[in-house]
């Protein structure tokens, strides 16, 4: 199906970052949670793109290098796949179908968003 106002397929259109659990509501995270179930990173990123996931967490060394290009951060030398305390999760969040991943107790929620715009990670 293509998107009447962008001309992209919406099928194609990958999962961004929308939002955590700090920024959402109770009911939201709870419905998003209590529906949700365990996948494995290959199927997350099926979907979210890596590069997404390193904008939201860049301290991860994603390809075996010491600092992030974008932020010049020093990385850690584990990939966050590799990281055992880190899940990766499928669910629906306001009815709608998010990838979100489970990080020190905090879900980062992940969607297909209606419009360009996206929550900045450090609203």
């Amino acid at each position: 199906m293509i998107d009447k106002q962008n001309g992209r397929d919406v099928k194609k259109r990958p999962y961004l970052f929308y939002t955590d659990c700090v920024h959402s509501t109770a009911e939201k995270i709870d419905a998003l949670v209590g529906g949700g179930m365990e996948i494995t990173w290959a199927v997350f990123i099926e979907h979210v793109p890596v590069d997404e996931v390193r904008r939201v967490f860049p301290f991860y060394s994603y390809r075996q290098e010491k600092h992030n290009a974008e932020s010049r951060q020093a990385t850690m030398r584990l990939h966050i796949k590799d990281d055992y305390t880190v899940r990766f999760c499928r669910g629906k969040y306001d009815g709608k179908r998010a990838y979100y991943i489970v990080h020190s107790c905090i879900e980062y929620v992940f969607i297909k968003n209606d419009e360009e715009k996206i929550n900045d990670i450090d609203s």
